[in-house]
């Protein structure tokens, strides 16, 4: 049950990070500021990252050995 809870907020996290960096991104645009953009495009990739592995390796794992039983 730890491993459902943690995955999920990892992938919730993990999601506000993705939908906060692409506003971001949008504004770096719209002002034409080129290191925000950058900030904002790792940010994407990063937290993208991190909501696949809060799936990946915590939430796959748990359902699966919720299915076995």
């Amino acid at each position: 049950m730890k491993q459902l809870v943690y995955g999920g907020i990892l992938m919730i996290t993990g999601m506000l990070g993705v939908i906060a960096a692409i506003l971001a991104l949008s504004a770096s645009i719209a002002d034409n500021a080129s290191i925000m953009f950058l900030i904002a495009f790792a940010g994407i990739i990063l937290f993208a990252i991190m909501a696949f592995l809060g799936y990946y390796e915590h939430v796959r794992p748990a359902m699966k050995d919720k299915d076995s039983e």
